[in-house]
């Protein structure tokens, strides 16, 4: 049980790490890499951790990965709409983070 708390303080502190990146950074490049990876990778842990009769889990778990290619894709190509990218990106790795500690 330590060593899932450990795992849970380390990704908290990378989604604040990510979040920081997202919002204090001038580009946003290092950001929307950091926080795409991230909710990535948040999805792909729910993912497998999740039994092989929980359908309706694992479609949610795969929808925060979705999200945040999702919110990539419109932070790369809209320009004008960096804002909600941020903001689908918030959602994505938050909402990942407490979906994985309430499994």
């Amino acid at each position: 049980m330590g060593v899932l708390m450990l795992l849970f303080i380390g990704l908290i502190i990378l989604v604040i790490i990510g979040q920081f990146l997202l919002y204090r950074n001038s580009e946003g490049t290092i950001g929307f890499i950091w926080n795409t990876i991230l909710g990535l990778l948040l999805s792909y842990l729910i993912y497998t951790s999740l039994p092989s009769n929980e359908m309706i889990e694992k479609i949610l778990s795969l929808s925060w990965g979705i999200l945040a290619v999702v919110a990539f894709i419109i932070g790369n190509r809209f320009p004008k709409k960096e804002l909600l990218s941020k903001i689908l990106f918030s959602l994505a790795v938050i909402g990942g983070c407490i979906h994985l500690y309430f499994l």
